[in-house]
């Protein structure tokens, strides 16, 4: 079992957690097949108080975005205290047949709509959408999508991942690899970048992790975005994948194309004074987003106005 871990300072206070945690909405233990079944359950326990007495000192534990089950398995964290995480992940299940599967998770009407808006696109240029399996190509596009997805970012107010230096390089190293896990798919329109998707294929899998699209007036009445997902799961259902993996969030589009809901998890484990006014504030906020990010009307308000706060700061530093 290899628990990536590492330890920084939050607040003055010590966090032991996720090494590259911000990266990842899975992150967690690798454990092999010939791990004993016992680790996996209450002899945990028991290695995880030596884990600890051999880590750096720390206030406390934050482990976010915990599975319940690993590649078959029980996750063996969830065997320390835990709570539910601010939102789920959704997984939907493909056919070989994508008529089917389409017309199973969208009216006619709906579809009558993305025709419609597809052919808005089309009049706009010549769409192409492809997967990049070779590494130049996707060095060549890797600007593009990653201003498209620091533009989305800043949009929703959020933190921008990507305008730190250390994941950029993190992903153009990943986009370097000759073979591999990568999954690079992008929308052009006339040549241009409209809409992306960096994610990850594993055992039949396909996870969609960094989605990307144009913001501009035009993009949005098309939904290029859109358009590459259904391309996207089309594209699934006829190569074979079992599965295509939303991961984490529960934006309402997910809905119409997942029919699993995975459950996630934190673990928040204090282990001084320090650490347990630390884990008491992280169990309260999280349950708070919880509650407010399954609101039908408040959590789209809060986006907006969170959106037009994000948009005012910017023009100020301007």
């Amino acid at each position: 079992m290899l628990l990536p871990l590492a330890t920084w300072r939050r607040g003055g206070l010590r966090v032991l957690g996720w090494l590259g945690g911000d990266i990842s909405d899975y992150p967690g233990p690798i454990i092999s097949r010939r791990c004993p079944p016992a680790l996996r359950g209450a002899g945990f326990r028991a290695l995880w108080d030596r884990i600890l007495s051999a880590s750096p000192p720390a206030d406390v534990v934050v482990l976010g975005r915990q599975l319940a089950d690993l590649g078959g398995g029980a996750n063996p964290l969830l065997t320390l205290p835990h709570t539910r995480h601010q939102a789920d992940a959704h997984v939907a299940h493909l056919g070989p047949d994508w008529g089917r599967y389409y017309a199973s998770r969208c009216s006619g009407r709906t579809r009558r709509r993305h025709r419609q808006k597809w052919n808005r696109m089309a009049r706009a240029g010549a769409v192409s959408m492809a997967v990049l399996s070779d590494a130049a190509q996707r060095q060549e596009a890797l600007q593009g999508f990653l201003d498209l997805k620091s533009a989305g970012y800043q949009a929703l107010g959020v933190r921008d991942l990507f305008a730190e230096e250390g994941y950029r390089r993190f992903v153009r190293a990943l986009c370097a690899l000759p073979s591999g896990p990568l999954h690079f798919s992008t929308l052009r329109v006339g040549g241009s970048l409209w809409a992306g998707n960096l994610g990850l294929t594993h055992r039949g899998r396909l996870y969609l992790l960094f989605p990307a699209y144009r913001r501009t007036p035009a993009a949005a009445a098309c939904s290029p975005g859109a358009a590459l997902t259904r391309w996207l799961l089309q594209q699934g259902c006829e190569s074979g994948l079992e599965a295509v993996d939303f991961t984490l969030g529960d934006e309402p589009f997910k809905a119409r194309w997942c029919d699993t809901r995975l459950p996630v998890f934190q673990v928040t484990q204090p282990l001084t004074t320090r650490g347990r006014v630390m884990a008491g504030g992280l169990q309260a906020w999280g349950a708070i987003k919880r509650q407010l990010k399954q609101h039908p009307v408040l959590y789209p308000a809060v986006l907006r106005a969170r959106a037009r706060h994000s948009t005012t700061l910017g023009r100020l530093k301007r």
